[in-house]
């Protein structure tokens, strides 16, 4: 998926930010709940934020695939290298080009079995190397998959959290780290 390549940059930053996370909850959780909610604390809203990553990044990927078919259709063309043709070398002549080669030319079987292989080869390129949409259709089916599990898991582990905080506990400093983290991100 070339459309989600900077995100590979971003996974050392962000696995930092979930271990503060966890971190941070856990201490808070800890100290006025046990060890055994501050662990449950943790991991709920470790849960969240990468649920809310992957929901963020396919959200952008759909976007931008949204995009690249309706606006900007050309954005989407990229061309791989047409088939190359091999010949066998000759007995030491001087070497013939399939451009230069008239009716005289004398090729092996091998070169002419080669040739029309080619033929068909690069035919299949100029075919298959027009159309963008296979790629399209190949992230937009990943985009899509992670936007299906991520919406689940982000929401339930979301709601579980606002739940945690309807029950009259204190707003917490992690709590308010997590949100006011997630507004900096929203922006």
């Amino acid at each position: 998926m070339e459309a989600v390549g900077f995100v590979f940059g971003l996974i050392p930053i962000v696995g930092i930010a979930i271990l503060a996370f966890f971190v941070i909850g856990f201490n808070n959780d800890a100290k006025q709940g046990g060890r055994g909610k501050g662990l449950f604390s943790a991991f709920t809203y470790s849960v969240a934020v990468v649920g809310l990553g992957l929901l963020v990044g396919s959200a952008i990927v759909l976007v931008s695939l949204g995009l690249k078919s309706t606006v900007l259709p050309q954005a989407d063309y990229f061309f791989s290298s047409p088939p190359e043709l091999f010949l066998m070398e000759d007995d030491g002549g001087p070497k013939v080009t399939v451009s230069e080669c008239t009716d005289t030319c004398t090729f092996t079987t091998a070169d002419k079995n080669n040739i029309r292989t080619w033929l068909n080869s690069y035919d299949q390129w100029r075919l298959t190397n027009r159309s963008g949409s296979t790629n399209l259709r190949g992230e937009l089916a990943s985009a899509l998959a992670f936007f299906i599990v991520a919406a689940p898991l982000f929401f339930t582990f979301f709601r579980m959290l606002q739940r945690e905080a309807a029950r009259g506990q204190a707003i917490q400093g992690m709590r308010s780290f997590y949100f006011y983290g997630i507004s900096v991100i929203g922006i």
